[in-house]
């Protein structure tokens, strides 16, 4: 477990969320980490989503994202992501996403990770 997932994990954060229907981003009980929420979210705009993000956390109460983030006050892909990052951030979570945007694809990295269109 890096240690993003090891601080989510103590503090017993969910966070992942859905989009439940086009422009709609909520966290549902199937989400079950933050790869799953944001390949549904690239989903609702069409695209695919490559992770490249370093690690990966478990989403435990989808509720409570939904309430914490405002989640239900987000109707685009980068508003969601904003929501999702401030939670982040409110849980003292260091290390932000970062959405990649190209014509066909999503590369979802973390802020720490070289910048959109550089190499790994």
């Amino acid at each position: 477990m890096n240690g993003i997932q090891s601080l989510i994990a103590a503090l017993g954060i969910s966070l992942f969320a859905t989009a439940t229907a086009a422009g709609s981003f909520e966290a549902t009980s199937a989400d079950k980490d933050l790869q799953a929420l944001v390949t549904r979210w690239a989903q609702s705009e069409g695209k695919k989503i490559v992770w490249e993000a370093t690690g990966n956390a478990a989403i435990k109460d989808a509720e409570a994202l939904n309430s914490s983030a405002q989640m239900r006050k987000a109707t685009t892909f980068a508003q969601a992501l904003q929501r999702l990052n401030m939670s982040l951030e409110a849980a003292r979570v260091d290390t932000a996403l970062v959405a990649c945007v190209f014509n066909d694809a999503i590369v979802i990295r973390t802020i720490d990770q070289p910048p959109c269109g550089s190499p790994l």
